[in-house]
């Protein structure tokens, strides 16, 4: 996306005043297309997994939520995963800004941003979950453990970025490696979610979560660093709002380590939980 757009509004459209508008009008007619196609696809029938395991198929009610909220793990993977979604909302948004005010700054910024982007957030998910899974046996709590490890080590790269004074070359990897720490939780968090809700309920615990995350977390952080930048007219102390969210997660996460295990363990039983 941020290469794309940057593609279009310099490139092609340079020399008109409002030529970033079509990095905008451009990607109507996909998602057009994209919804269009939605309509005609069906939904699997609900309840099939339950039967696989002689389980007759659950009719969801708002009673069901209660056991998500009282499942530890589901609870503190959540928040972790709004306090990175959080910090990911602030970076995407506002990081081309802060490049380009930057002394020395490359005039294709925008563009190297996105393209560093794109090459963290696919290689460190793929990477994320690969070491999720071999450390399983070893750590019960891997998926917990590894993504915690990665917001943590990414702190102290995060602050790199905003205070260190080096070349752009070195900034770029300093970026690189903060994203990659972001990206790395994606896939052992979304395994939590999963290993935690019981078969009838995972599509709702994949909503809840959802509904969280971007409500605490992506739509709210560029206000909030916005008003932070107005307030203090510096850029460097508005993100580090970010920076506390990078310990928040990991601390979250370190919290429902020791809930995993035995989560994973009642997750077929816990229908059995759902108060009347």
């Amino acid at each position: 996306g941020y290469v794309f757009g940057d593609w279009v509004a310099r490139p092609l459209f340079a020399g008109q005043p409002d030529g970033w508008r079509w990095a905008f009008y451009m990607v109507v007619v996909p998602g057009l297309l994209l919804g269009v196609w939605s309509l005609f696809r069906r939904d699997p029938p609900r309840g099939q997994a339950d039967l696989a395991h002689g389980q007759k198929p659950v009719k969801l009610s708002r009673r069901h939520y209660l056991i998500l909220l009282r499942t530890p793990s589901f609870v503190f993977c959540t928040l972790g995963m709004a306090a990175m979604t959080f910090a990911i909302g602030g970076i995407a948004f506002w990081m081309p800004y802060y490049l380009e005010a930057r002394p020395g700054a490359p005039a294709n910024s925008t563009l190297v941003f996105g393209a560093i982007t794109a090459l963290a957030g696919l290689s460190a998910t793929l990477l994320g979950g690969w070491a999720g899974d071999k450390l399983r046996r070893r750590f019960p709590s891997s998926y917990f453990l590894v993504s915690a490890t990665a917001m943590l080590t990414g702190f102290p790269l995060f602050l790199g970025v905003l205070y260190l004074n080096v070349s752009f070359t070195w900034l770029w990897a300093l970026i690189f490696l903060t994203c990659f720490c972001l990206f790395f939780n994606t896939g052992p968090t979304n395994t939590i979610i999963a290993n935690v809700t019981h078969p009838s309920l995972r599509a709702a615990g994949f909503a809840l979560c959802i509904l969280v995350i971007h409500a605490l977390g992506d739509v709210i952080s560029p206000v909030i660093i916005g008003l932070l930048n107005d307030y203090f007219h510096d850029m460097n102390k508005a993100f580090l709002v970010v920076g506390l969210t990078f310990l928040i997660a990991g601390a979250l996460w370190l919290c429902g380590a020791r809930h995993l295990a035995r989560d994973t363990a009642l997750a077929p039983r816990r229908l059995e939980e759902a108060p009347e």
